[in-house]
């Protein structure tokens, strides 16, 4: 069995909002935050987020993420196949 659903950003933004998902990503993000902070990291110190994965693929994960670190230091980026491409061939070096 499959079903075809089409849905408009904010509408997918509107259910994951509405379950409960992008608070639970809050959630997370401020514990972390917390955590980071009581081993002497402040928010300001971090300069790199990578988002991995396929939810990181969802506009509105992106957009929350982005709130709390700024555009500029988060990276939504394949580590994957830069790992892939970087072990297979020695001569390239990481950016």
């Amino acid at each position: 069995m499959s079903y075809d659903l089409q849905l408009q950003r904010d509408e997918l933004a509107e259910i994951l909002e509405n379950h409960q998902l992008l608070q639970q990503l809050r959630d997370c993000i401020n514990e972390i935050l917390v955590i980071a902070l009581s081993k002497g990291i402040g928010k300001a110190a971090i300069e790199q987020v990578l988002l991995v994965g396929g939810t990181c693929q969802i506009p509105a994960v992106q957009q929350l993420v982005n709130a709390y670190f700024g555009r500029g230091r988060v990276k939504l980026n394949k580590p994957i196949s830069k790992f892939v491409s970087l072990t297979s061939n020695p001569q390239v070096k990481p950016e």
